[in-house]
């Protein structure tokens, strides 16, 4: 994570003078953090929120004012799809101000805090693919893949094309055994641009070859090379391939 070290501005008369420089300061601070945070990682500057509510809780030290700047940067910056723009219009900052608060408690590692605002949200208004999409990230980190697969199923209803929901439920379903639900979110997965997401043939290779479709689990390992050919699982999907067409030969 990218941190700005800074330190707590003090609320005693002394420090009373300094409160109206670092407002003006603030939001230069903010556009700092996204741009840093941006070119560090190579990432949208929406992608950055997660930094910048993380520099507020420590400058602040105020979780509801950290809130605040989540709901001005994603109307700033728009919350990642086109249903979550539309739900800034039609259904208000709460539902956001509970995901920003949601977002905030993750930073804090407060998962169960978190996971209660995430719901909030989704309570408010159901159609709220980000909300779901974060809900499943807690889910996976606590090893509940049944969980995470319903709630990205849920997001998928209303970004259908996200990829990074795609892969993900590909990968929940293949380690709860759904493989026919996990090929096909490879596949629709592999219909648009996913760069850095090679990955998704692995789990269609081995949800294939789990179903005893070998020759479908080749192409899909040779999918992975070709996209990847240097990546972390490439020896994997040579040996694959190697042993798939050796057993074939057979």
């Amino acid at each position: 994570m990218f941190a700005v070290p800074l330190r707590p501005i003090s609320t005693t008369p002394s420090a009373t003078l300094l409160v109206p420089i670092w407002r003006a300061l603030r939001a230069t601070l903010v556009s700092l953090a996204i741009a840093c945070a941006c070119i560090a990682r190579r990432q949208s500057p929406f992608s950055a929120q997660p930094v910048v509510l993380r520099l507020f809780v420590t400058v602040n030290g105020d979780a509801e004012k950290a809130t605040n700047v989540t709901v001005d940067l994603m109307d700033a910056l728009g919350s990642g799809g086109p249903m979550d723009r539309k739900l800034a219009d039609d259904a208000g900052a709460v539902i956001f101000r509970y995901n920003g608060l949601g977002m905030v408690e993750v930073e804090l590692n407060e998962m169960d805090a978190a996971r209660e605002s995430f719901c909030k949200a989704v309570h408010l208004n159901p159609d709220f693919p980000a909300a779901y999409r974060t809900l499943a990230r807690i889910s996976f980190a606590q090893r509940n893949y049944e969980e995470a697969n319903t709630l990205l199923v849920k997001s998928l209803e209303g970004e259908p094309l996200n990829v990074w929901a795609l892969s993900s439920a590909s990968n929940a379903e293949l380690l709860i055994h759904k493989y026919s639900d996990a090929i096909a979110h490879v596949r629709k997965a592999h219909s648009v641009p996913h760069q850095g997401l090679a990955g998704v043939h692995i789990v269609a290779a081995l949800a294939l070859e789990a179903t005893e479709q070998p020759l479908e689990a080749m192409k899909e390992y040779q999918l992975y090379l070709d996209e990847d050919s240097k990546g972390r699982d490439a020896d994997r999907a040579r040996k694959a391939i190697t042993r798939l067409s050796e057993s074939a030969a057979k």
